[in-house]
């Protein structure tokens, strides 16, 4: 049981949105949650924190409302 109370933890862990004040390390790709202005739906960018805003592939039309580390198999 300690497991996969463990499993579920860690689990929970990988797909948490992470609050957009809280900022990711700068350069490094994340994946963007992005409420568009005129859009109810978010829509999803990769992305980075480059030190003052978010750069994404959807331009500056909406706002950053969480973001996502993308884990790589290393």
């Amino acid at each position: 049981m300690d497991f996969i109370a463990g499993a579920q933890s860690e689990r929970e862990e990988l797909i948490r949105w992470r609050n957009s004040k809280d900022l990711p390390e700068r350069d490094k790709d994340v994946l963007l949650k992005i409420q568009l202005v005129g859009y109810d739906e978010p829509m999803y960018s990769i992305g980075y924190w480059n030190g003052s805003y978010f750069s994404n592939t959807l331009g500056h039309h909406g706002e950053v409302i969480g973001w996502r580390p993308i884990y790589e198999n290393e």
